[in-house]
């Protein structure tokens, strides 16, 4: 005689929903592991491009540097004269001398470039500095006026095969004394 098990029904309508609900799990996971992926991958990218912005930075603000060096030590020598007409604010990359700094750098797909622009004379403030009160000829009796000759300093480079590419502009006075 057979010997029924009492829930052997229960159980017969249960096969395969384990393996269903294994695939369901499986599928959650597998969808979860590629959203981090993704998310890992868009960090790494968004890192190597501010690696490349900040080398590029690096290189204009010492092209910038080397530009300041080059006006002290001869300050006729790279004048585009900006004093009688204006020049535009941000020079074109054509047309104009750019001039590269020997600077050793890392992978940069530009090498840093500067451009000088005279901009004319003026006073270090906003009046006139001098010894007499505005009297007399300056460089008679002691008396003397500090000028100040201006100069914009446009900078350019770019790195990571030109994704980041920087400009930076800066503005330098020479005083003398008459």
């Amino acid at each position: 005689m057979k010997t029924r098990r009492p829930h052997s029904a229960a159980l017969s309508e249960q096969h395969g929903v384990a393996l269903v609900v294994a695939l369901i799990l499986l599928l959650l996971v597998t969808m979860i592991g590629l959203a981090g992926m993704r998310g890992t991958t868009l960090q790494e990218r968004m890192t190597s491009n501010l690696y490349d912005r900040e080398l590029a930075f690096q290189a204009a603000e010492s092209a910038l540097r080397a530009a300041e060096a080059a006006i002290v030590a001869d300050e006729t020598a790279f004048q585009t004269d900006c004093s009688a007409t204006a020049c535009p604010t941000t020079p074109s990359i054509d047309g104009i001398t750019w001039i590269s700094p020997s600077l050793a750098l890392g992978d940069l797909a530009v090498a840093p470039r500067y451009h000088i622009q005279y901009l004319g004379e003026g006073s270090e403030d906003s009046s006139d500095v001098d010894t007499c009160g505005g009297a007399a000829e300056y460089g008679t009796s002691g008396c003397t006026k500090t000028v100040a000759r201006y100069y914009r300093i446009t900078a350019r480079s770019a790195a990571g095969d030109g994704r980041a590419a920087v400009w930076l502009q800066s503005t330098m006075s020479l005083s003398s004394t008459e």
